[in-house]
Formats: C-alpha cells, structure tokens, sequence
C-alpha cells in the first residue's frame, strides 16, 4: 500500500517535536539554578563548595548564579539578562518579603525540627512554607579578655559594666569602643540591633517601617530622601531610636567612642583586636568569621544587653534562607539536603545551625543558635528589613555617622 507524503511528513514532525520536548523536560528535571543575593563572598563560596561537592540534585546539575546586591532583587528577575533561578539564597527582611508572596513552597515539616523561635518567623501558607531558614547570624559584642584581667573585673553583663569596662582601659587601648563605622551595613545593623535591645521589638517595628515609608513616600515625589531630617525625628524624645542615641552620646562625651572610628575597616578591626588596642568591638557572628584566629583568640562573644526579659527579647539575628521557584522534583530534594546537612554548613560558614540537636561549628555558633532558641522570633539586619538597594543603605549609613558624632 502506497503512504501518502502528506501524512509522513507531519508525522515525522510530530515525532522530531516530541523527542525535543522529552530532552528539554529531562534537562529541566536534572539541572537546578542556584542563586545567591547579597551574601558575602565567604558565605557563597562555602554553600558552593557544599553543594558541588556533595551534589544534592543526584544526577542532576548545579548552575550557580550570583544576583546583583545592590539593587531590588524583584526587578533583576524581570530583566531578561538575569536567568530565572530555581532556588534563592539571601537573608530575611525587605527582599523576603516581597520575594515570598510569589515563591513556590515546600512541606511545612521541614521545619519539625527547627528551633520554635526561628520556625515562627516563617510565616506558613497552610501546610507549606516559603522558604527554608538554613543558618542564623548574630549582632554580638566582643569583649577583651586580657584587658577584662587586667581592670579586675570579672565580666561583663550589661551597659553599665560595658561603659565601666571602657573607661578602665581607656589609657590603654586606642579604641576602647569600636566597630567597622566604615561599613555601611555595620552601622546600620548596629542602630537596629541597639534599638531592640534599648527600646523594644515593637520600637524597632517602628523604627524599620517609618524608614521604609520615607523611601516610598520619595519615589513617589520624585525626590530624594532627606535622611539627616528622618533620623533627627526618629530620635527625638518618645521616638524609637532617641535612647540609642543618647547612649552613643553618653560613650562620646566620656570619650570611650571617638570619630576617628568613621575610618575604621573590619582589617581594621582586626589589627586593633590583635595588638590589644580596643576593649569592645561591636560586630556580628559573620565578621567574626573574617577576622583571624590571632585577633579573636583573647575575645569572648556576649548579646546586646536589655533590661527587657527574655520572653520579650527578639535578638537581631538574620536568618539565612533558601527560597524555592520551582516545585520541580530536585528542588525539594536540595531543600532536603540543607536541612540534613547543617553541621556541615555550620562548620564551613561559621553561622549557627537553625536546627535544634545539630552540633554548631563551635562555642560562638552554639551560643548564637543558643540565645535566639531562648528569646522570641530573630530580628533582620535593619540593613535588609528597611532597604533593597546599596545606595539607599550608603546615604542612610552617612546620616547616621553625622549623627552619631554631631558631625
């Protein structure tokens, strides 16, 4: 029986079309896009060096894509020369937020085994979550050992015993007060992190929102934010940040915090710490990370003190998170991967396990996992929770050094 061309033709097509789209499937079952927003450059190396070499997609292929951290996340994933990732690592605050109403889930039971105060502040929609907390960091205070021997004192527990310990190595140490003022995301964790801890989660609450609403209420003028007149009235007496401020006033004016620290990078830091030239360093769990076994040997690590219980704590401790876009097969088996792999990531990051039973990295991770399990749902750095792009940060950042120093 003769067959007619016109039917073998389409035929042909028809076949060629569904070979095509089985090859493209599989390729998109067996490779995975990983991408990584405004972490630092030791976090990204560590989490790409686990996932490569543990290969958590099986089979399948790991592209890693780094994102742009100076600008909107949102807005890069609309560009056409950004690819779409299937799975997003970067910390909680603005970002998230926006990010997680348009996220793909994954099973709420992966959280069973996640600390209680971390876990709630993953908001859940049913029974899946948006997003996975894979590591926490910390706002800390690291203080002198070797200087603590030497004034007699034994600790240091709260304010009064930190501005007390200042002035007793004051003749001593060049800086007996200090922190990377040179960077813009220090600073700003560091007035976010003082906020909680003086005037109370619900004034930090108001303190991040009213900086977010001047940023909208700008765009929306077409004008630029004016951040010396938004800080001076947030700091203003009844307003959130007014104690914080007058307890950075009260270390100037005994002059235990001098400006010269406005120059001060985290290399900085780390000589001072290493040549016994400061007594307290503002820092976080992921600097500490990057300063040299030679500089924090003679420290020990203490939370921002309060006079508020613990109960009503929430301590700025940013949650690294994994957000899932795709409910493809593999991904899930990657989220399952990070959860079953926190020692791991812990050891190779420095950041502290969200996992209640997983051993951390050491005394400095445990104590972090340690004081968030004991307190309410961590807090964002306000570098994240109020800003989502690298210039917004730097102009904040500068009106708070004037600030801070009646500049």
């Amino acid at each position: 029986m003769k067959v007619s061309k016109k039917i073998i033709i389409p035929a042909a097509a028809i076949l060629l079309f569904a070979i095509l789209f089985s090859v493209t499937a599989w390729s998109k079952k067996t490779k995975i896009t990983v991408g990584f927003y405004s972490l630092s450059t030791e976090e990204v190396a560590s989490l790409k060096k686990i996932m490569s070499q543990s290969n958590p997609a099986k089979s399948g292929k790991i592209d890693f894509l780094e994102l742009d951290g100076s600008n909107p996340l949102d807005k890069q994933q609309n560009k056409r020369s950004v690819k779409k990732s299937d799975i997003i690592f970067l910390y909680n605050g603005l970002e998230y937020q926006k990010l997680s109403k348009k996220s793909a889930t994954i099973p709420a039971d992966f959280l069973s085994d996640v600390t209680l105060s971390v876990s709630g502040a993953i908001e859940k929609k049913g029974n899946k979550i948006p997003a996975l907390p894979i590591l926490t960091d910390n706002a800390e205070i690291d203080i002198n050992k070797n200087l603590l021997r030497r004034t007699g004192m034994t600790r240091v527990a709260n304010w009064n015993d930190i501005f007390a310990f200042a002035r007793a190595v004051k003749k001593e140490a060049t800086f007996p007060i200090s922190f990377a003022a040179d960077d813009d995301e220090t600073i700003l964790t560091l007035a976010g992190a003082l906020t909680e801890a003086i005037s109370g989660k619900e004034q930090w609450n108001i303190f991040s929102e009213k900086i977010i609403q001047a940023q909208t209420e700008s765009q929306k003028s077409g004008g630029q934010t004016d951040w010396d007149s938004i800080f001076a009235e947030l700091s203003a007496e009844g307003q959130p940040f007014y104690l914080p401020l007058q307890l950075i006033r009260s270390l100037t004016d005994q002059k235990i915090l001098s400006k010269e620290i406005l120059n001060l990078k985290l290399s900085d830091i780390d000589f001072l710490m290493q040549q016994q030239q400061t007594g307290v360093v503002f820092t976080s769990l992921s600097s500490h990370r990057r300063l040299s076994f030679q500089a924090v040997n003679s420290f020990s690590t203490i939370y921002y003190p309060s006079d508020f219980p613990a109960k009503e704590r929430a301590f700025t401790a940013p949650i690294l998170l994994a957000i899932p876009f795709s409910n493809d097969e593999k991904v899930l088996e990657l989220a399952k991967f990070l959860m079953d792999s926190q020692r791991l990531l812990s050891k190779e990051t420095g950041l502290a396990p969200t996992i209640r039973n997983v051993q951390p990295a050491d005394k400095e991770a445990s104590d972090a996992r340690y004081w968030v399990a004991a307190s309410g749902s961590p807090l964002p750095s306000l570098s994240d929770s109020a800003f989502d792009s690298s210039s917004a940060r730097h102009e904040a950042a500068q009106a708070l050094r004037k600030l801070f120093f009646e500049l």
